[in-house]
């Protein structure tokens, strides 16, 4: 074999050695992000689940499905929904911004009455079983907003 040929193979093991090593990168990457067609299917998830959640009808049961650690702060949401008399909440999300595939930030507004109380505040929802589910730091904020932190959210 001539030096020629000797070097044309050791260039082409290096080629292919870094389109390995480059195609392994973008896999890894892109593993770690939605789709598009994900992004919209999750949206769409998360703006139905937190729209639930601060619904006057939801129940008990449903609101702590759609926490991540929901039956840790029972007592907590039945006090704050019942404190609301019969005053009613809702929630508008203005952005959803994915942090990777199970973590996303949330600003989103809540309402009573159709009255805003609580503007552009962020959040975070996170990929639960399945189920995009609204964070405990998010609760924990929202608690302290109410004057009402919990001993659970210490550290939050």
């Amino acid at each position: 074999m001539s030096k020629n040929s000797k070097i044309f193979l050791v260039l082409i093991i290096i080629l292919l050695l870094l389109g390995t090593v480059f195609a392994y990168k973008i896999r890894n990457n892109s593993n770690n992000q939605l789709t598009p067609s994900q992004k919209v299917v999750a949206k769409n998830q998360i703006i139905a689940n937190w729209t639930r959640f601060f619904n006057r009808n939801t129940s008990l049961q449903e609101r702590e499905q759609l926490l991540v650690n929901g039956p840790s702060f029972n007592q907590y949401i039945v006090r704050e929904f019942n404190g609301l008399g019969t005053a009613s909440p809702s929630i508008k999300i203005k952005s959803i911004n994915f942090n990777n595939k199970s973590t996303a930030n949330v600003t989103y507004s809540v309402y009573l009455n159709q009255t805003a109380v609580l503007n552009n505040q962020v959040g975070q929802t996170e990929l639960s079983s399945n189920t995009w589910k609204i964070s405990d730091s998010t609760l924990c904020n929202l608690l302290k907003l109410a004057g009402n932190q919990p001993p659970i959210c210490k550290g939050q």
